[in-house]
């Protein structure tokens, strides 16, 4: 993998029902927490993706080739794949709620 700034990645699933707006979790935090914290949320959100693109292979294996890399003040992680031409952001996932959602996201390789 180069080291210069990887091509990042994000996989999700197709919903099969239409949505107008899918709420994020800026949005979550917003209406629950106040812009301040979800501002932070945010500001934490891209410092876990910069420390990804900068070190990808640093973060410890989570399961099978996906690595996690933890946020720094929120309860979340970033899980991703690193391949030789990307990383591909598998999902953010909350640390203590529906832990294994995500598994159906990774690559089959």
């Amino acid at each position: 993998m180069p080291s210069e700034c990887p091509t990042l990645i994000c996989r999700s699933l197709p919903s099969k029902k239409p949505r107008l707006k899918r709420p994020t979790l800026y949005d979550w935090y917003k209406e629950n927490a106040g812009e301040k914290t979800a501002h932070g949320f945010r500001v934490a959100l891209r410092s876990t993706i910069d420390r990804v693109r900068a070190r990808p292979e640093t973060f410890p294996k989570f399961e099978g080739n996906v690595r996690r890399c933890l946020f720094q003040r929120y309860p979340y992680a970033v899980l991703y794949e690193v391949t030789e031409a990307a990383i591909i952001v598998v999902a953010i996932m909350h640390l203590k709620r529906r832990p294994g959602y995500w598994i159906s996201r990774r690559s089959p390789w």
